[in-house]
């Protein structure tokens, strides 16, 4: 099958900082979720903006079904994080100046605006919204555009676990009426909405796949406390990498190492160790840490 976006041999320089990206190729099938995930830093937001047309690669290009992206406009809906919403504009003010910017934009602002519970503030400038009413009113504007394929940066910032929900529910039903999503996120809670992930770190793919495989893939997990850390204990771990888990943290077991060498590594050593460190299943926040943070073996 072809696939309706096709980016090929993606690099970006800038001068003074050097390569963003590096030979990144990227496709996404018609009708498809692709989460883009990464720490803050990793290349997400340049990436999108290659993709969505609004900034050139120093090499490489993309093509949105088989024409050059940059022709394509009228396909395209991209929110770039905190650059939409213009301060001394209402809220009404800025969805009215974006309806009659894109001639695609649809009456579909009012049902999205009650979604994210905005109505009320949609005569207040702009300049006054919190960071989250700011998010909120530019997803509003930015998915009443009846596009082919929507470009959604770090959509989920500022906003609490309600709306997550909500607009993965929004995302979900464009899809379903034939819209395809890149959506870049630093959160894993974003990779509930994707059909298939893609993690991005110093500017290059290192992982690829749907949730289940890359789930599959990943080391064992383990639970210590985190009194019982030491560095021989971080030694039998995937890159020595720990992460919080409220007063315990979790860490991926080094390939060549077992939760029982863990265990007696660990500060106080001994059968009281091992019952003390336990293999937990994996979580998607297990998933996100591996793949964007630690290095994979």
């Amino acid at each position: 099958m072809t696939a309706l976006l096709d980016a090929t041999g993606i690099t970006k320089r800038f001068d003074g900082t050097g390569v963003v990206l590096d030979d990144v190729d990227v496709a996404v099938e018609e009708g498809e979720i692709l989460a883009v995930l990464g720490p803050n830093g990793a290349g997400k937001t340049i990436m999108m903006s290659i993709l969505a047309g609004s900034e050139p690669p120093s090499d490489g290009a993309v093509s949105l079904d088989g024409r050059p992206i940059q022709s394509s406009s009228i396909d395209v809906s991209f929110l770039l994080q905190n650059t939409m919403a213009i301060d001394t504009l209402t809220g009404r003010e800025n969805i009215t100046f974006y309806s009659r910017l894109h001639p695609q934009f649809t009456a579909r602002w009012e049902e999205y605006a009650e979604a994210f519970e905005i109505v009320d503030d949609l005569d207040t400038p702009v300049g006054e919204y919190s960071g989250g009413m700011r998010r909120k009113l530019e997803l509003v504007i930015a998915l009443s555009i009846d596009a082919t394929i929507y470009f959604l940066d770090e959509p989920t910032a500022a906003l609490d676990m309600a709306m997550v929900q909500k607009l993965h529910s929004i995302i979900r039903s464009l899809r379903s009426d034939g819209a395809t999503f890149v959506v870049s996120s630093h959160l894993p809670s974003d990779i509930e909405v994707a059909d298939r992930l893609l993690f991005l770190r110093d500017g290059q793919i290192t992982s690829t796949g749907d949730t289940e495989t890359l789930l599959a893939e990943l080391p064992s997990v383990v639970r210590i406390p985190e009194v019982a850390l030491s560095e021989a204990l971080r030694s039998n771990l995937v890159d020595g990498r720990t992460f919080d888990d409220g007063e315990q943290v979790r860490g991926f077991v080094s390939p060549d190492s077992t939760v029982e060498a863990i265990a007696e590594a660990s500060c106080d050593g001994g059968a009281g160790a091992v019952s003390s460190i336990e293999t937990v299943d994996p979580t998607l926040t297990d998933l996100f840490n591996y793949y964007s943070q630690s290095r994979r073996p």
